[in-house]
């Protein structure tokens, strides 16, 4: 289920609109119990921690110049 929402992710689908995320969640429900409000703050959670990987990368490179 979480390759499938990563896979998901890697494509490009970042904001998954109401249709999407039920679709998803028909799909995973397969899995196991699973709620549209489960699969929505994946995708928020996701990209959270993706924005911040960048910022820790980019602060990290611009300490590496300044040195």
């Amino acid at each position: 289920t979480l390759m499938l929402l990563e896979e998901m992710y890697r494509k490009g689908l970042r904001n998954p609109n109401a249709t999407q995320i039920q679709n998803i969640t028909a799909h995973l429900s397969c899995y196991g119990k699973i709620e549209g409000k489960n699969v929505f703050y994946w995708f928020q959670n996701h990209k959270a921690r993706d924005r911040q990987k960048l910022k820790k990368k980019l602060l990290a490179q611009m300490n590496q110049q300044q040195i």
